[in-house]
């Protein structure tokens, strides 16, 4: 069902994970998108130039002299010792939250929240509208088309278009996924975003 170019971010008992995903680079771009990436992040002293089996199970990049400067407030007491490679992907690519579901997500043509944390149960919502998002992203990752429709106002939006909380979940081309990493500042994010002039989604593993 996943093929090399099809590879899902997906959990490991006991690690945790964070990626970052351009969800805007075209297929045309992508080598030359994460190339860029990969050099930006080795000159910023945040990941090393060799690639290692480092990343749980698969070849990635330790962290570099300057990883902090990726961190949230610094975090300068960070134990390098104690965390993973990064994994540069490369091809058409689901960046999945985990554990549990991804959500809530809100339709960003009618801002309706689908999937919320229910307090009773104290479970997150078993919401028809996000199997449907989860049955696009499998679509995707299988060559078809994203387009979700909303429930409500029947309008139809890309899948990337839709706005998450806490589960994030993301298609793209090119993106990063950070092993057993501390928390990820928005500003680095942000810079990504920047220097790569795409879109740009972080999430993180969600812990249930």
């Amino acid at each position: 069902m996943v093929d090399e170019r099809q590879a899902v971010v997906s959990p490991v008992m006991g690690d945790h994970f964070q990626w970052i995903a351009d969800v805007e680079v075209g297929e045309s771009e992508e080598a030359e998108t994460a190339e860029k990436l990969k050099r930006w992040l080795v000159d910023l002293g945040i990941i090393v130039p060799e690639e290692t089996p480092c990343a749980i199970s698969t070849p990635g990049h330790r962290p570099g002299s300057h990883f902090t400067r990726a961190l949230e407030d610094g975090e300068v007491d960070a134990d390098p010792a104690g965390m993973d490679g990064v994994e540069i992907h490369v091809g058409r690519t689901v960046f999945y939250p985990g554990q549990g579901e991804p959500g809530p997500a809100e339709c960003p043509r009618c801002d309706r929240v689908f999937g919320d944390f229910d307090m009773e149960s104290l479970e997150y919502e078993d919401d028809p509208q996000i199997r449907a998002l989860i049955a696009a992203a499998q679509r995707w990752d299988e060559g078809g088309a994203a387009e979700v429709g909303c429930r409500v106002c029947g309008q139809s939006s890309h899948l990337n278009d839709w706005r998450w909380g806490y589960g994030a979940l993301a298609l793209g081309r090119v993106g990063l996924t950070f092993w057993n990493w501390p928390e990820l500042s928005d500003d680095f994010t942000r810079q990504i975003g920047e220097r790569l002039g795409h879109r740009v989604r972080h999430g993180l593993q969600q812990k249930l």
